[in-house]
């Protein structure tokens, strides 16, 4: 029954947060009542509870999500008691704490308090302080299907964020929360011994080994760690539960404290563990199970792995049922149900190991072990997949030879970490020796990580899939699990091999008919932070990418992080048109990315006067892939498809470039058409450029008019003249700017200009 009541529990939490989708969670319930009860007893009986405890947990999250919009707000000023309840973390601009606030509006939300850089800041975990400061609600996804901030926060149960300058910082008083203060100095403790240790660079990668803290790791480390299909050896887990629990055992004397006391001190240390840790919801699962185990024993009852999953997760989703978005809990929870569920069904016809001292059964031995690693981690992976599939765009093999090479050392280094610890505080001569041998077990699982990470090979880019196909795998899988792979043969039998293929090959055909079957046109405008970027997806599918943004921030590369997967998201793996305006980093800086990971047919530019890095980037990446360049100038059409096509109005020839600001105004002007829509892309030209476009056209200035007009230049006061906007007099402008860019686009004379134009 704890079963069926968490599977309820969670379906109320879907309905509520999805509400477009809430008709398929009584269909849901429903095929699950006929699955699990058509034979049994008291079927309305537990029809009825489910449906209650379904209905609890939908009224719960639509309370929540009530509360949170209450409080959000654009800005607002705060004066308030708040207590800190994180360590400081440094940002680019800022440090950030999260406190949890006392009294006002907001009491018992939290919020991630910033504070500017430049002031001096010396506030600790526990600290009860009076802020004045300004509310700000988080983000929200800034394109489809990106991230959002404000779900992210949710998660953690953060409300938003409080900018507050350090004069505006009182403290009242030290020490509360004192326990969860010990403990956190306590953890914070063991971070800046293990820093101050002869492991180097490689402390940090025990530290988030050991305590899941991945703060002090490099963003190319983590990375590394997430391609190799080891990212679950940085997030406390099972694994790391069990050496805890195999270390307490041989630590406490069970003659002294007694079989039933050594498990009391161990659920104590469990509990201690998660918040040592920060109560990620892999590590809460982890010891929740393990915690249910002991009780079990200590009341003399059976374990039962399913209760004991559903225990831990009912748990989780009552404190937080928004952490059921969490991909920590998602991948936690899936890949212990499918370890569970699968790993004996892959694994029926077991190796029997006799325990003989000959040198066959040694082999075996090491053969079975193998083995065993490859089965549990297929059967993790069997659920794990589309979670994978759906948030990073993959599928990957690679944790096939990874978890193989990987378990080689992972148990010595937990082990060995975890003692290493514990002289670090009691006799630091023996850690130091200790930490040598660390030290070369982390340099071999880095060099694991690197090798693993580079089997490209073994990874498939895909886009990312719908929920409709997510259902339908996990529908599959449920088919045979429950009633197994013969049966399901000997169903197919019954049914006929002909009938199967008919409808296998109606399905098909209906599929591409759908395909085929000619759709709107669509243009999606990229939101790349300061920069440009325009799809454009015919009613055949076929898509043009105009320009893909950039960064001037080294340490975020928009192509990785926005535009591609971006273009996942809407299904996109290929590109059959790339133009290009111009060789400025925020046109083109995202583009790179595209072009080495999508299959790209042709890109699109103009003569180039000036060779840029950025060009000469182009060039390497268009040679080595053999892309098609189409180098065009003034009046070039370029027809896509049946009344799809580009008139590209600028520049004209080299011979007759603008000297002045030359990559702006030189980019690429074209006109795109669609029956009688037209959009104009601009591109970064100026009043300069404007100028000569009108004087060229000035015998036929109906070409420039347009239904829609991408701004130039993000809206700068060098571009948009007055002359050129009546001209063009489209009904929609559009411009690209970053959230509070430092160049203060858009222009307030330019937002000025446009209101005044007359439609």
């Amino acid at each position: 029954m704890l079963f069926n009541i968490t599977i309820a529990y969670i379906l109320g939490i879907i309905g509520g947060l999805f509400k477009n989708i809430f008709l398929i969670v009584p269909f849901l319930m429903f095929i699950f009542f006929i699955i699990k009860y058509k034979n049994k007893k008291n079927f309305i009986k537990k029809a009825i509870i489910i449906i209650i405890v379904s209905i609890i947990s939908f009224i719960n999250i639509i309370k929540q999500e009530e509360n949170y919009n209450n409080i959000y707000k654009d800005e607002e000023d705060l004066n308030v008691t708040a207590i800190i309840v994180s360590n400081k973390e440094e940002k680019d601009n800022f440090y950030s704490f999260t406190v949890k606030i006392c009294d006002g509006n907001f009491k018992n939300t939290k919020l991630i308090m910033q504070v500017k850089k430049k002031d001096t800041i010396n506030l600790e975990y526990g600290d009860k302080i009076y802020i004045k400061g300004t509310y700000k609600k988080p983000n929200e996804a800034r394109n489809f299907g990106g991230f959002s901030y404000k779900d992210y926060l949710k998660q953690i149960g953060v409300s938003g964020f409080i900018n507050v300058d350090n004069k505006n910082i009182k403290i009242i008083s030290k020490n509360n929360y004192y326990f969860l203060k010990l403990i956190n100095d306590f953890g914070q403790e063991i971070i800046n011994r293990i820093k101050q240790s002869n492991l180097g660079e490689n402390g940090n990668v025990l530290i988030g080994i050991i305590l899941g803290k991945k703060d002090s790791l490099d963003e190319e480390t983590i990375n590394s760690f997430k391609e190799s299909d080891l990212s679950h050896i940085l997030a406390v887990s099972g694994m790391h539960v069990t050496y805890v629990i195999l270390g307490l055992n041989f630590l406490i004397n069970k003659k002294i404290f007694g079989n039933n006391k050594a498990k009391y001190i161990i659920i104590l240390f469990l509990i201690f563990f998660i918040f040592l840790t920060g109560s990620s919801p892999s590590v809460i699962r982890a010891c929740l199970m393990a915690i249910y185990v002991f009780i079990s024993k200590l009341i003399y009852k059976k374990a039962n792995v399913i209760n004991s999953i559903c225990i831990s997760a009912l748990l989780i989703l009552i404190i937080n049922p928004y952490s059921l978005l969490n991909i920590g809990f998602l991948l936690s929870f899936c890949g212990t149900i499918g370890i569970v569920l699968f790993t004996k069904k892959i694994d029926e016809k077991n190796i029997i190991i006799k325990k003989e001292k000959n040198k066959a059964s040694k082999l075996m031995k090491i053969i079975e072990y193998f083995k065993q690693i490859i089965i549990v981690s297929i059967s993790a992976n069997i659920i794990i997949m589309p979670i994978i599939m759906y948030f990073y765009n993959k599928i990957s093999f690679t944790f096939l030879i990874s978890n193989i090479l990987v378990s080689l050392v992972i148990g010595f280094i937990v082990i060995f970490g975890f003692i290493f610890i514990i002289f670090l505080f009691l006799f630091s001569p023996v850690a130091y020796i200790l930490g040598i041998l660390l030290k070369v077990l982390l340099d071999i699982l880095n060099l694991i990580v690197i090798i693993c990470s580079s089997l490209s090979f073994l990874k498939i880019t895909i886009p990312t899939p719908s929920l409709f196909i997510i259902f339908i795998y996990y529908l599959i899988v449920f088919i045979i699990y429950k009633y197994g792979i013969k049966t399901i043969f000997l169903f197919i039998k019954k049914i006929g091999l002909k009938k199967i293929f008919i409808i296998i090959i109606v399905l098909i055909l209906l599929i591409s008919f759908i395909k085929i079957i000619p759709k709107d046109l669509k243009i999606y405008f990229i939101d790349v932070g300061q920069g440009d970027s325009s799809l454009i997806v015919t009613p055949s599918g076929k898509t043009i990418l105009i320009d893909g943004g950039g960064s001037e921030n080294k340490n975020f590369d928009v192509g990785e992080k926005v535009l591609f997967p971006y273009l996942l998201d809407r299904g996109i793996t290929r590109i059959d048109y790339l133009i290009i305006s111009h060789f400025d980093t925020d046109h083109v800086g995202g583009l790179f990315t595209v072009l080495e990971k999508l299959n790209v047919e042709n890109v699109v530019i103009s003569k180039q006067e000036e060779i840029t890095s950025n060009y000469k980037r182009l060039l390497e990446i268009v040679n080595n892939k053999r892309i098609k360049i189409l180098t065009v100038s003034k009046n070039d059409k370029l027809k896509i498809e049946k009344d799809i096509f580009f008139l590209f109005l600028w520049p004209n020839n080299n011979d007759d470039l603008i000297k002045d600001n030359m990559l702006n105004n030189n980019s690429i002007v074209c006109k795109f058409y669609y029956k009688d829509f037209s959009m104009l892309f601009t591109g970064d030209i100026e009043y300069l450029a404007e100028e000569k476009i009108l004087e060229e056209y000035k015998n036929k200035l109906n070409i420039l008019k347009s239904d829609i007009l991408k701004i130039a230049h993000h809206g700068s006061k060098t571009s948009s003249s007055k002359e050129f906007l009546s001209i063009v007099n489209p009904k929609i402008t559009l411009i690209g700017v970053g959230e509070n860019n430092k160049f203060g686009h858009p222009n307030e004379d330019v937002i000025l200009r446009l209101e005044n134009i007359r439609f």
